[in-house]
C-alpha cells in the first residue's frame, strides 16, 4: 500500500483514540492513497459505517479525480490482525464492488501508533485478503 507521508500522519492523528472502531474511507490516485475521511465513531464496539455520508464523500472525491481505494477503521492496541466480523464484511463489500474494482484496502488504524495495511483481492476464485507492505510517498 502506497500513501502519502502526510496523510499517514494525519490520518493518525485524526483517529480518535476512544472509541475504538472508528473509520472511514481512503482514497488517491495512482495507486497512491492522497486523501481519507473520517466516518462517524461506531457503537457497541462495532464500526457501522454510515453508508449515506461515504457515498456523498464518494460522489465528491469523484469530482476532484480521487478514486475510492477502501475503508479503514481503528482497534485497541495489542489486536494486530482483522477479526472475523472484519473479514465477513470486507468480504461483503469486495462482493459488491463493480466488476472493474479488484483491489481494496482496509488498514487498521492504531490511534496515533500505527497503522497496519490489509489488501483484499477478488478474482474467479473468491475474495483473498492478507497483509500488505507499507510505503511512503514523500
Amino acid at each position: 500500500m502506497l500513501i502519502l507521508r502526510n496523510v499517514y500522519d494525519e490520518l493518525l492523528r485524526a483517529c480518535p483514540k476512544l472509541p475504538p472502531e472508528t473509520g472511514g474511507l481512503i482514497g488517491g490516485r495512482n495507486d497512491i492513497i492522497t486523501a481519507f475521511m473520517l466516518d462517524r465513531p461506531g457503537a457497541h464496539g462495532r464500526y457501522a459505517p454510515d453508508v449515506n455520508i461515504l457515498n456523498k464523500t464518494i460522489a465528491e472525491w469523484q469530482e476532484r479525480d480521487i478514486s475510492f481505494y477502501g475503508l479503514w477503521h481503528s482497534h485497541c492496541t495489542g489486536g494486530d490482525e482483522l477479526s472475523t466480523p472484519d473479514i465477513i464484511y470486507i468480504k461483503k463489500i469486495m462482493q459488491a464492488m463493480p466488476g472493474n474494482i479488484t483491489r481494496l484496502y482496509f488498514p487498521l488504524v492504531f490511534p496515533g501508533d500505527k497503522l497496519l495495511p490489509f489488501v483484499a483481492t477478488r478474482s474467479s476464485d473468491g475474495v483473498h485478503i492478507e497483509k500488505d507492505a507499507l510505503s511512503f510517498i514523500l
